[in-house]
């Protein structure tokens, strides 16, 4: 069965072998009966590349079923072919990794594919008299003219370190901002890759945050990076601009981590507040070169859940 993405709301819409096809009942036919041998090669390589990386991830890839490859095409109008494609789990998610023979019939992929699910989604949205929710499709543009299909944000950073590339965000809708503000994200590493032994060091995905996802990058111009040290937590949230919607967001943060370490520490810098485990910050403020500020969780006059 072709892959089926995760968004509940439009599953039908982007699960191309279980919903009824387009105009005719005629399917593409294709010039081949199988993926390529060399095309599951790179694929299988690509998967070994990302369960280095993420442990337990891409252990056991599978190959997609090419028999029912004819039946995406014609549900997104794409005429591209992949020499090899497979599935595989990866952090609770299923994806998809496909090799070309050139980047432009990869990058062709994307589009299609990008453009094809936005407007199913649409058309579902439309059916049901329901907004729409599906904020839209993240990629892996790798190199070996691979493209790897996540459903999440941070999955799609971790692939993107895992076999090299670039990440595409490709949102459905003007109104549905999909992902952290760019810049904000690059400092974010930047800020995390001050502090010595942060080695786990990653972006949260935005999806993963129910209030945020709902904002607009013009609302919420931030990003947030994790990483542990000597055991403890710390949190960083970077902004391109302070806005009251970011001094919500950290505080937040804040009161989250408060609630069971009543010691945590908040550190303000230019463009960035890192909020970090009462037995680290005073570390993490130096690696930074700032200071704590004095209470923190004291200084917080409600809670926001």
């Amino acid at each position: 069965m072709v892959r089926t993405w995760a968004a509940t709301a439009t599953a039908c819409a982007i699960a191309a072998a279980g919903c009824s096809s387009n105009g005719s009942s005629a399917l593409p036919k294709l010039d081949r009966k199988d993926w390529t041998p060399a095309g599951m090669v790179a694929v299988n390589a690509a998967a070994a590349k990302i369960a280095a990386v993420i442990p337990g991830g891409c252990a056991n890839p599978g190959p997609n079923d090419f028999t029912q490859f004819p039946i995406s095409m014609k549900r997104f109008h794409s005429k591209v072919v992949p020499l090899g494609q497979a599935l595989c789990d990866a952090d609770g998610e299923t994806l998809e990794l496909s090799v070309f023979a050139s980047a432009t019939e990869r990058d062709r992929y994307i589009d299609d594919r990008s453009i094809g699910i936005c407007k199913a989604a649409a058309q579902i949205a439309k059916e049901t008299h329901k907004p729409l929710v599906f904020s839209g499709l993240r990629w892996v543009a790798g190199n070996g003219n691979l493209a790897v299909q996540p459903d999440s944000e941070s999955l799609a950073r971790k692939v993107r370190t895992a076999v090299g590339g670039s990440y595409i965000s490709r949102p459905c809708a003007p109104g549905i901002t999909t992902d952290w503000d760019a810049t904000s994200v690059t400092s974010a590493l930047a800020v995390g890759a001050k502090i010595t032994g942060c080695t786990d060091l990653k972006v949260v995905g935005r999806e993963t945050l129910l209030r945020t996802r709902q904002l607009t990058n013009a609302q919420l111009p931030a990003a947030l990076a994790t990483c542990t040290l000597h055991g403890g937590g710390v949190a960083i949230v970077t902004f391109s601009r302070r806005t009251s919607y970011v001094d919500d967001f950290v505080k937040r943060q804040v009161t989250q981590g408060c609630g069971s370490d009543p010691a945590l520490g908040r550190i303000d810098g230019d463009g960035y507040v890192i909020v970090a485990s009462g037995n680290i910050a005073e570390q993490v403020a130096k690696a930074v070169g700032n200071k704590p500020a004095d209470g923190a969780c004291a200084a917080l006059t409600t809670t926001t859940t």
